[in-house]
């Protein structure tokens, strides 16, 4: 039989690992705001069933950190901290999202995850390599209708043996829809709040676009407005 501390050491492990996903531990409680409503409970439900069948048979040793930077209203600043191989937090695409690469080491690479259950053999078998995600560039990821978004942070297959140094840091600009011309044309919401708005709205996809532009994962920001939008962010966390 287990000993009591190999039962508490055991439960502890499968609480972190349980705690790592987004939407563990209450459907509401631990879900954003600005997102809550919008995930079919049958999808939270089922990515739940997963995590804890996984949780009762594997040993957590990585788990990615999301903490809160910065809101105001539904616009929210997230902190995402990913170590090598970490397990994904799955989100729900309901906003659109800039993603600020603020510290990535030049021989690891940020990958999307694939379609299917994380962790699956589908889903790991379907991840695309954001290759030119580099530290300092900023991308735009538009809503995708509430499917699930998450990113793992991997060594990058063309390099030594050698392994990355130290964690993969983003941070996750998240712009519901029905706020954004709210927040772009409102004098009286903070500059940063309208800056992100409107290089959000400029930058998205046009009718008029080609095919292949209007269904791009993400959109690359320009120099320019990455370096005003790590400017904003710098200041919101210090």
């Amino acid at each position: 039989t287990m000993s009591n501390e190999n039962k508490k050491r055991k439960q502890r492990t499968n609480d972190s690992f349980i705690s790592s996903m987004t939407f563990a531990g209450g459907f509401v409680r631990n879900c954003d705001r600005d997102e809550c409503d919008l995930v079919p409970k049958a999808i939270a439900d089922a990515i739940r069933q997963h995590k804890r069948m996984i949780a009762k048979t594997s040993t957590l040793t990585r788990t990615q950190d999301r903490t809160l930077a910065a809101r105001l209203g539904l616009i929210s600043v997230w902190k995402l901290t990913m170590p090598l191989d970490a397990e994904p937090l799955v989100e729900f695409g309901n906003s659109h999202r800039i993603v600020l690469i603020d510290t990535l080491s030049s021989k690891s690479r940020i990958v999307s995850i694939g379609k299917g259950v994380v962790g699956s053999a589908d889903e790991t078998t379907s991840r695309i390599k954001l290759l030119d995600w580099s530290q300092s560039s900023a991308w735009l990821v538009p809503q995708n209708g509430g499917k699930a978004l998450g990113w793992v942070h991997m060594k990058d297959d063309n390099t030594t043996n050698e392994e990355p140094i130290g964690h993969a840091v983003i941070y996750s600009i998240k712009i519901p829809l029905d706020v954004l011309e709210i927040h772009e044309e409102n004098g009286d919401s903070p500059e940063w709040v309208r800056d992100v708005a409107s290089i959000c709205k400029k930058s998205l996809p046009k009718p008029n676009d080609d095919v292949n532009t209007r269904h791009n994962y993400a959109i690359k920001l320009s120099k320019e407005d990455a370096d005003l939008l790590n400017d904003i962010v710098r200041k919101l966390i210090s």
